[in-house]
């Protein structure tokens, strides 16, 4: 059944920090997760960690006919993908849209569960994604 193409969301919201356990098969696991490449792990690495305000959705809940090889807009009911969460804190990361979404109490680093599958740094990230 394909889902309806939903609104686009131009405002951070509670509902897009709700994810606090990575998928089974999330990029960032250090085992059996979805590998993109080494050049979506670096685009993402730059994005993601050093954007201020940057978003970076769990790929199971991107809309129907989103190109994995282009950014899209952010869709309602979008969640951020809480492996990239993970990843951002081991890196000791934080851009402004996760500090902001802290200070309104929407984002607790302490809620993320899982962290142990979660790769510790990004030379195990790049590795990973090598040849892929």
């Amino acid at each position: 059944m394909k889902r309806a193409k939903r609104p686009v969301q131009t405002e951070p919201s509670a509902d897009m920090f709700r994810q606090t356990k990575p998928c089974s098969d999330c990029p960032f696991r250090k085992e059996n997760g979805i590998r993109h490449g080494t050049s979506h792990v670096l685009a993402y690495l730059s994005y993601f960690v050093n954007e201020p305000s940057a978003t970076f959705p769990c790929h199971e809940t991107r809309h129907d006919g989103q190109n994995n090889d282009e950014w899209a807009p952010w869709r309602e009911g979008q969640t951020i993908c809480a492996g990239g969460l993970i990843l951002a804190e081991k890196l000791g990361t934080r851009n402004r849209l996760l500090q902001y979404a802290i200070d309104k109490g929407w984002y607790k680093p302490s809620k993320l569960q899982e962290r142990e599958t979660i790769v510790d740094d990004v030379d195990e990230l790049v590795r990973l994604n090598e040849n892929k």
